[in-house]
């Protein structure tokens, strides 16, 4: 298996590429935001029975209808995928017409649970690099937990915007807003002040 350095510079090697060669998406103020709303329901959190799990669902669905109102209200346009699976992430990575991306649901910074045909697996950078075709002009908004649960733990949409700085997260604590305007939202924010992260700049910022 390779290493995190190898799968680092492997996605930034790629990442390069896209921004030479200029595939980039539709321009924000064009573009659409899609907002991704997992609706896995989790029954445990390490050793601990979860149980608020189907709780937690709704709130991520009214969350979603919420943000995509409010973003509206400002002429974007917007669209709401609703039980957000692989193939929903697939589609949206490899449409120019989608300029920014919003993930809500259970994760880490590296990761989101999203739906599959046995349930529930896990979304993380290295498939976001992967599935990209070319790169996001916006923000990649993550409204999950930032916690690094990993020796080297990059944020999900790092490798599928056009600038590593326009990755939002509540980077390396966790995220539990009760609604929008919830003070949890304040936690947000860019998870560098870079454009272009290397191998070590990443791995100072992104490490336990």
């Amino acid at each position: 298996m390779a290493s995190d350095r190898e799968q680092y510079n492997r996605a930034l090697k790629k990442w390069d590429q896209l921004k030479a060669d200029e595939y980039l998406s539709t321009p924000p103020h064009l573009g659409c935001i899609a907002i991704f709303c997992s609706y896995v329901v989790i029954d445990s959190i390490g050793d601990k029975p979860y149980k608020k799990g189907r709780r937690d669902v709704k709130a991520f669905r009214k969350e979603a209808f919420s943000l995509a109102e409010r973003f509206e209200a400002h002429n974007h346009r917007t669209e709401v995928i609703l039980n957000a699976g692989l193939t929903d992430f697939d589609a949206v990575l490899q449409d120019p017409a989608v300029s920014d991306i919003v993930t809500i649901g259970h994760g880490d910074i590296s990761s989101v649970i999203v739906s599959s045909n046995d349930g529930s697996t896990i979304l993380d950078w290295l498939d976001v690099s992967v599935a990209a075709d070319h790169l996001k002009t916006g923000q990649f908004i993550q409204r999950q937990c930032g916690n690094f649960n990993r020796a080297l733990a990059i944020p999900l949409g790092m490798f599928s915007v056009s600038r590593h700085c326009d990755v939002v997260a509540a980077s390396g604590i966790a995220f539990k807003p009760s609604g929008l305007d919830h003070p949890a939202n304040d936690l947000l924010g860019p998870v560098t002040d870079d454009i272009r992260l290397q191998y070590g700049d990443a791995k100072e910022t992104f490490s336990y």
